[in-house]
């Protein structure tokens, strides 16, 4: 020990004391030359860095604490790597990045990346999920199925709902024109009857207040025998002069013309 030329020991009351940014060592040191004069220090302990431990800042603590513990960074399925297929389950290929130790619990002081991989659950009829390559078939294959029936269904529905109407309006206008016609013949047959079909009476359209007598004997308003008598006279004039135009024998007719002392037919000229 010949070589040491000092010596020093940690202080017993308050080794260290700390603040939120550092961490101080407390220790006396003295010559052993001179053990009688002791010196006190307190000296900062370095901070961590990359490479070195050292002593980490409350803020750098708070920082790191807050940070998740584990960041996923890729998802990786069945569409990348082949060897997550599988017809009954969906399996999922998980890159982490994580910071905890799961065997002991612990934090890491830094992050390490792990692989590992998840089957998501299958459907229940209580909560959604994956279904089989099988069951999907199934399904497409029993919907599609359900669909097309359900259309024939609907269109045989149809068709006949279509072809019913159709007869009912054939039906009805057949009914409607052999009624129109029995109407129409009906009343073609009453218009025709003229065997007073409503039994008309005297009383009911007044005869008892007409005098019955032939036409000869009907009375005439006065006008009507002024127009009569006016009728008769022209008549009998026109009568009149007809008769002396036909017995008139002095080439009325200027038939005859006389020419060069002589009468010739005009026929003939």
């Amino acid at each position: 020990m010949d070589n040491l030329r000092f010596y020093s020991h940690l202080k017993d009351n308050g080794v260290w004391t700390r603040n939120a940014n550092e961490v101080r060592l407390n220790f006396d040191c003295s010559n052993f030359n001179d053990p009688v004069n002791i010196n006190s220090y307190n000296e900062p302990i370095p901070a961590a860095t990359k490479d070195l431990a050292g002593v980490q800042t409350a803020a750098d603590k708070k920082l790191f604490d807050s940070i998740p513990g584990g960041i996923v960074s890729n998802i990786t399925s069945s569409k990348a790597d082949g060897s997550l297929k599988d017809k009954n389950v969906v399996r999922l290929k998980i890159e982490n990045y994580n910071r905890y130790n799961t065997e002991n619990q612990s934090v890491l002081p830094e992050y390490k990346k792990v692989y590992w991989e998840v089957t998501l659950p299958s459907a229940s009829a209580e909560q959604a999920g994956t279904i089989s390559a099988d069951m999907f078939n199934k399904l497409n294959s029993g919907l599609n199925g359900d669909i097309t029936n359900a259309l024939n269904e609907a269109k045989a529905y149809t068709d006949a709902a279509k072809t019913a109407l159709n007869k009912l309006i054939t039906d009805e206008a057949a009914a409607r024109q052999a009624a129109d016609k029995v109407i129409q013949d009906n009343l073609n047959a009453h218009i025709g009857n003229t065997s007073n079909p409503h039994k008309v009476t005297k009383a009911q359209v007044g005869l008892s207040n007409v005098q019955n007598l032939a036409p000869a004997d009907m009375p005439v308003s006065t006008a009507q025998a002024t127009a009569i008598a006016d009728a008769k006279a022209a008549g009998t004039k026109a009568q009149t002069d007809l008769n002396t135009h036909a017995n008139r024998k002095d080439n009325p007719h200027n038939r005859y013309v006389q020419r060069n002392g002589s009468y010739q037919d005009n026929r003939e000229l």
